[in-house]
C-alpha cells in the first residue's frame, strides 16, 4: 500500500479460485467501513480525495463462486496508512 498526495494505492496478490475482490476503507476512528471497489481483473486500486494528514484503514476479501452462488472470504487484517 502506498500513499501519495490525497490518494492511496492498494495492491494485492492474486488468490487462486477467486474471481473478484472487495476492498473497503474507513478513516481511523470511524465505525463504518465504506466500499472502495469490487475488482474482477485488476490487482491494484486507487482511492482519491482523501483528507491530507489523516489515517485510513483498508481491508480486502476474496469472492468465489460455488454453484452460481457468491461466497465471500474472510476480511484481511486492516492496514493503516497516513495520507500525505
Amino acid at each position: 500500500m502506498k500513499s501519495k498526495s490525497r490518494k492511496a494505492i492498494v495492491s494485492w496478490k492474486k488468490t487462486s479460485g477467486a474471481y473478484a475482490y472487495q476492498i473497503q476503507f474507513k478513516q481511523k476512528n470511524a465505525k463504518k467501513w465504506k466500499n472502495l471497489a469490487m475488482s474482477t481483473k485488476k490487482l491494484k486500486v486507487k482511492s482519491k480525495k482523501l483528507k491530507k494528514g489523516k489515517k485510513y484503514s483498508f481491508r480486502i476479501r476474496t469472492i468465489t463462486r460455488v454453484n452460481q452462488q457468491k461466497v465471500y472470504g474472510k476480511w484481511s487484517a486492516a492496514k493503516t496508512i497516513k495520507i500525505k
